[in-house]
């Protein structure tokens, strides 16, 4: 900058340079990915903000999951019940991470945020993605013996608890053997996609102890305490009801 009058002009001042204050960053991260790694891991990749949505150095992100709400929870605040990871920004002004400790075989609502020394911005628009199956944590409930003959018993059961089903429920293992033999040699198994399953071709007279699991594509689950019944003595029969 220079001054002028009727003597002339006068030499250029010195050039100052003024940078703006930061702001939070204007715009979201973009192109968010997410992805299984296991029952309890997803992998979740991003690009950066819009350059000119950043306004301000970015430092870092915070990474929000969430097991799925009803619409009307995330109507009142976008951000509402959401845990937040910290993630440091890296060379390429993108980001990734892994989320650990989840819940298996259950789907999480997933965003982003960019921040800087001002705070965070804008939320990435949220992507939806299921941890993988495993194995059935909790046993079937309830199960129970009927004893219909001298040679033939009748097993009912209940699903497992639903958050310990941890995938989708295939079908199920009912074991039995003698008590005499219980350490001796490995029992039978019946496999039932019912709940329940009528075991025949018994020794007459004798106590049996017997078990049931059930089985998602991984493999079997938790198995039940055993349980005891006694066929009939020869002779009896008893109808089920």
């Amino acid at each position: 900058m220079s001054a002028e009058n009727k003597l002339g002009a006068s030499d250029n001042s010195e050039v100052v340079q003024v940078t703006t204050l930061e702001e939070v960053p204007s715009g979201p991260p973009l192109n968010v990915r997410a992805e299984p790694k296991s029952s309890t891991e997803i992998s979740v990749t991003w690009d950066a903000p819009e350059r000119d949505h950043w306004n301000g150095i970015l430092l870092g992100y915070y990474v929000g999951y969430q097991m799925s709400l009803s619409p009307e929870d995330k109507e009142v605040n976008p951000t509402q019940g959401f845990s937040f990871k910290t993630v440091e920004v890296r060379s390429h002004f993108g980001g990734e991470t892994v989320l650990t400790n989840l819940n298996k075989f259950t789907q999480y609502h997933i965003i982003v945020q960019a921040y800087t020394s001002q705070g965070s911005g804008p939320p990435s628009k949220e992507i939806a993605v299921q941890t993988l199956e495993d194995v059935p944590s909790s046993p079937p409930e309830s199960p129970q013996c009927d004893v219909l003959s001298s040679t033939s018993i009748y097993i009912t059961w209940s699903p497992p608890d639903i958050d310990g089903q941890n995938g989708k429920i295939k079908g199920y293992k009912v074991f039995y053997i003698t008590i005499d033999e219980l350490y001796e040699t490995d029992p039978e198994v019946v496999k039932s996609t019912n709940q329940y399953v009528t075991i025949e071709n018994l020794h007459k007279y004798t106590n049996y102890s017997v078990w049931v699991l059930a089985y998602t594509k991984i493999g079997d689950g938790a198995k039940t305490k055993a349980f005891y019944c006694r066929t009939h003595e020869d002779g009896k029969l008893r109808e089920r009801e």
